[in-house]
């Protein structure tokens, strides 16, 4: 692979890294912007409110996480060799891939203020809390499968993307 290939493969990939994190980060500004008015404002008591506060504040966080672990760094200089540029390629690929640990890591203050949120509901519900949480509990457990799911797949077009760079002799 020429080293003028290889530019064009890693300035490709960064602007499609950074498409991405800029429509990611528009559409959590609009959600939480939503999340924040729909949900903090209209809660049934203060034990939902601060749930739903924390979850505002730890999906800014996680956006934040993503952002910092999913932002390519800039580009090389033109001056670049082949072996440096395969390796800040590579090293691009690999950073995309999905981990559960970071996810844990950057998700626990969302996840924290769900359950705190979810607490709350049980208390305003009584008796019926199983009958309010059940839709809630549902939707958590379709978007953690779709969740899976696209992990799975990001992963796979990652190892796909290495598997095309070592063929291509770029190999490291």
């Amino acid at each position: 692979m020429s080293i003028e290939a290889i530019r064009v493969r890693v300035e490709r990939h960064h602007s499609r890294t950074r498409r991405r994190y800029i429509v990611a980060i528009s559409v959590a500004v609009v959600a939480g912007a939503i999340y924040a008015g729909a949900f903090i404002w209209l809660s049934p008591n203060a034990v939902v409110r601060l749930g739903w506060a924390v979850s505002v504040i730890g999906a800014a966080w996680m956006g934040l996480q993503a952002g910092s672990r999913w932002a390519s760094a800039t580009l090389l200089s033109d001056a670049a060799s082949t072996a440096t540029l395969v390796d800040y390629h590579r090293r691009q690929i690999l950073h995309q891939k999905v981990r559960a640990r970071i996810i844990l890591v950057a998700g626990a203050p969302l996840f924290l203020g769900l359950a705190i949120a979810f607490a709350g509901l049980g208390l305003n519900a009584g008796h019926a809390w199983i009958e309010r949480l059940a839709p809630i509990g549902v939707l958590l457990a379709i978007w953690l499968a779709a969740f899976v799911l696209l992990a799975r797949r990001q992963n796979r077009r990652t190892q796909r993307e290495l598997d095309e760079l070592d063929a291509a002799g770029g190999g490291g």
